[in-house]
């Protein structure tokens, strides 16, 4: 059993729109969790030497594996995004 949604929502600010897209198995396998999620996705999603306040950074709002069930106390969710500070 998979407590994963198995989607995700990506949103293009530039553009106004969105698309609903399914979390690749392979994803699911090799990146656990939000933060998991976050540091595959920023790491496959970014280019080396972008600008962290241009429009080619990315931020992502990912929840946790339990996050959205009936769990008591894992609603958690992390924010993630190329920084400026640390480039």
């Amino acid at each position: 059993m998979s407590t994963y949604r198995g989607q995700f929502l990506r949103i293009n600010l530039t553009e106004k729109s969105y698309r609903i897209e399914p979390i690749p198995e392979r994803m699911r396998k090799d990146w656990v969790g939000g933060r998991g999620f976050g540091i595959g996705s920023l790491y496959n999603l970014i280019k080396p030497g972008i600008d962290p306040l241009g429009p080619e950074n990315k931020i992502l709002f990912l929840t946790g594996v339990i996050g959205g069930t009936a769990a008591q106390g894992f609603s958690r969710y992390i924010v993630m995004a190329k920084s400026p500070s640390t480039g």
